[in-house]
């Protein structure tokens, strides 16, 4: 068991290098600029290790999002019996959300947020990538608020409309959480996101206003 512990312990180290190391690269050079040989260079390591962890350089600013979206279903599924719909994704979210809210945690994952809304923006490639797995993670959501209410995904709208609806809210609310001084934490923010879903139906009813 010792051994065993060792190894995932240096395989992590090995990751969180070849994770520092391509983000320094990035922000000095440009994402599109960056090879893989300087990568692994850079974190004293063969290409070949590179791709033990890393399919593409892309994936390495992708590295949590897997996990999370793993975490967030495993959490809204535990959810009670009998408690709304409502709560349960907004309870989900924040147990997600809580380690963010730590000030170590909050300073590491601000400036890892930072640097990939940037070159999300600045890479059709990354741009790409980061389309390809929000699809996939509002699917999974889908298909989890399906299970949960009992109803079939194929022939009922509610589980995706509520899934998309779900990640703009979160989404919004944590980028503009990023791009402020975050003087309220991530936990905060999240909450009022699904307070103000939670009562879209007003915010729709409201007339709308002629312009002058």
């Amino acid at each position: 068991m010792a051994t065993a512990g060792l190894r995932e312990r240096k395989k992590r180290q090995t990751r969180d290098a070849l994770i520092s190391a391509s983000m320094r690269l990035f922000v000095t050079q440009g994402f599109e600029a960056t090879t893989v040989d300087q990568i692994a260079d850079a974190a004293q390591v063969s290409p070949r290790t590179f791709f033990r962890y890393f399919a593409a350089k892309e994936d390495v600013l992708f590295d949590d999002f897997e996990a999370e979206v793993d975490r967030w279903e495993a959490a809204l599924l535990a959810r009670p019996r009998g408690e709304s719909l409502g709560a349960a994704l907004r309870e989900a979210t924040l147990a997600i959300a809580e380690p963010f809210s730590s000030d170590e945690h909050r300073r590491d994952a601000q400036r890892f947020a930072e640097i990939r809304f940037e070159l999300v923006a600045s890479s059709p490639a990354l741009a790409r990538r980061s389309l390809e797995f929000d699809g996939r993670a509002q699917e999974r959501a889908a298909v989890a608020i399906a299970r949960l209410l009992g109803i079939d995904l194929d022939s009922d709208l509610r589980p995706r409309i509520v899934a998309a609806a779900a990640m703009a809210a979160v989404w919004t609310a944590t980028r503009l959480w990023h791009q402020s001084d975050q003087d309220r934490p991530l936990t905060a923010v999240v909450r009022e996101a699904y307070d103000l879903l939670e009562h879209l139906e007003e915010v729709l009813a409201i007339p709308l206003s002629r312009l002058p």
